[in-house]
């Protein structure tokens, strides 16, 4: 039996919490002989935590720089990008079965790609939202 395929997009390139656990996730489904793969900013310290295993086939990484905190509109756009740019990787995430999105960033590209692909997505979304954000989801 093929093993199953797992790929993970993060939004940050540094450890925090939620990083943390998503590196314990891959570990996790590692040892349970998924296959898995991160698409995640590159040049930070996210990338000495992760394994060196055979079945952590791929580590794709980009460019993003974008502000902590309150958002502006020119952060929105940056984010919007960011999510279209990321489907030049359509062949490789259609190899996967499951879709893993860790945090709001990545959000709207899991969406897409969900209504797109019908791939199974999960997503781990944070609970601090501002007003236009909850707004968003209600419509949703």
């Amino acid at each position: 039996m093929k093993n199953k395929k797992i790929l993970f997009f993060d939004q940050y390139k540094d450890r925090g919490g939620a990083q943390f656990l998503l590196v314990r996730m891959i570990n996790e489904a590692i040892r349970l002989k998924f296959s898995c793969s991160l698409i995640a900013p590159m040049g930070g310290n996210l990338e000495d935590c992760l394994p060196k295993d055979k079945s952590f086939s791929k580590y794709t990484s980009f460019d993003f720089n974008i502000s902590s905190g309150k958002k502006s509109i020119s952060d929105f756009f940056k984010i919007l990008i960011l999510n279209i740019s990321l489907l030049k990787n359509i062949k490789e995430i259609i190899n996967h079965e499951i879709l893993y999105f860790n945090g709001p960033r990545t959000w709207l590209l899991g969406v897409i790609l969900g209504l797109f692909t019908k791939k199974r997505c999960v997503f781990h979304i944070h609970l601090k939202h501002s007003n236009l954000e909850f707004k968003l989801l209600e419509l949703i």
